[in-house]
């Protein structure tokens, strides 16, 4: 494989917005991160991939979620027309990477995404060589069963290595940060383009999230570790509300199974 080197210093490449209403710029490097939050360790959580995609010469950084030995779950928008590699089992991000130490992959679009709203906006990479899950930092997450009702107001767990405040820089080590689930009245006022394929969280206290650089970062139950969610996009560059999408939703949860068997 041609060793090519990701070579930008990852704080300084650019950072691009997904706000209420936009979609993702054609040539977006980075997309939304972890606002606020603490440091934390893979052990802590196993489940947790970094997906790197190339398109034109550039590359995204995204998170993901490792479903089993050869599937990792992640956004539509990371993924969309670009070659994808996978990293797990590291909670550092360097600000150089070489491409020839991931593992490639081939991905699928849920097949009724929408790009305009993000609807159904999942996606599945299938690495060209199966992982060795040890439990411990590589494991397989649980995902939510199809129709499970999860209250408002559950406390619900993001992880990634994004912004930790306004238009700064991404983090190196792998953070997470607790929010709370909202209801769907709220949601929707919050979100024009909501729909019943996804959920939204936020915290009363303000800006603690996903943000910018972590599309496809799990979004989990922060009891059970049960994943709920995948990071999709934000109100506002401020990141106090998220919207995920919905694993719940029999139409998004049937076809993860039918394509992983999970």
């Amino acid at each position: 494989m041609k060793r090519e080197l990701f070579v930008a210093t990852l704080a300084l490449i650019h950072l691009q917005g997904y706000a209420k209403g936009t979609q993702p710029n054609e040539s977006f490097e980075i997309d939304d991160k972890i606002f606020g939050g603490h440091e934390t360790t893979i052990e802590a959580f196993p489940y947790q991939a970094v997906v790197l995609a190339k398109r034109n010469g550039q590359f995204s950084l995204c998170g993901g979620s490792i479903l089993n030995e050869e599937y990792i779950l992640t956004s539509a928008n990371c993924v969309a027309g670009k070659k994808v590699f996978v990293k797990t089992g590291n909670a550092v991000v360097k600000a150089s990477i070489q491409i020839a130490q991931l593992e490639p992959g081939t991905y699928q679009i849920h097949p009724d995404y929408n790009f305009s709203n993000d609807d159904y906006g999942i996606a599945i990479i299938k690495l060209k060589r199966k992982m060795k899950l040890d439990g411990k930092i590589r494991k397989a997450v649980e995902l939510i069963e199809s129709g499970a009702d999860i209250p408002a107001g559950t406390n619900i767990t993001v992880s990634g290595w994004g912004r930790t405040v306004q238009d700064g820089q991404f983090s190196t080590n792998l953070r997470a940060v607790t929010t709370t689930l909202q209801p769907d009245e709220r949601c929707k006022r919050i979100f024009s383009q909501y729909t019943p394929r996804m959920i939204c969280g936020e915290r009363s206290e303000g800006a603690y999230n996903a943000c910018k650089g972590d599309f496809g970062s799990p979004v989990v139950i922060t009891k059970s570790k049960k994943q709920i969610g995948t990071a999709l996009f934000s109100a506002t560059d401020a990141c106090a509300s998220v919207i995920y999408a919905k694993i719940a939703n029999g139409e998004i949860r049937n076809w993860i199974k039918s394509v992983t068997g999970v």
